[in-house]
């Protein structure tokens, strides 16, 4: 088993990867820039809430999808690291972020 195979199989084991047929280190910069951009509205969005004086439940819900937003954002990065190295042959830096994203 390639290293690459092996790094997207546990990514889905992990919950990293969501679709055996994602590129996940080809072209994801851009989607991430988009995720962020989103990200960047809605915590606009809360604020507003949050001046509003809109109910407390519904600021929190968009909080916590906005943390959930950021936490895929944040494994879409570290997935992309760990093959990028993968595919590079820094088998050292692979050993390091996959502690990392098991944590």
């Amino acid at each position: 088993m390639s290293d690459i195979h092996f790094l997207k199989t546990l990514g889905f084991k992990l919950g990293l990867l969501k679709d055996s047929s994602v590129n996940v280190v080809d072209g994801n910069q851009d989607r991430i820039e988009a995720r962020l951009h989103r990200i960047q509205g809605q915590l606009r969005g809360i604020l507003k809430m949050y001046q509003q004086e809109r109910y407390c439940t519904d600021i929190v819900y968009q909080i916590m999808a906005v943390r959930s937003a950021l936490n895929n954002v944040a494994k879409a990065l570290l997935t992309d690291e760990v093959l990028a190295c993968s595919r590079e042959g820094k088998t050292n830096e692979v050993k390091k972020l996959m502690k990392e994203i098991i944590k």
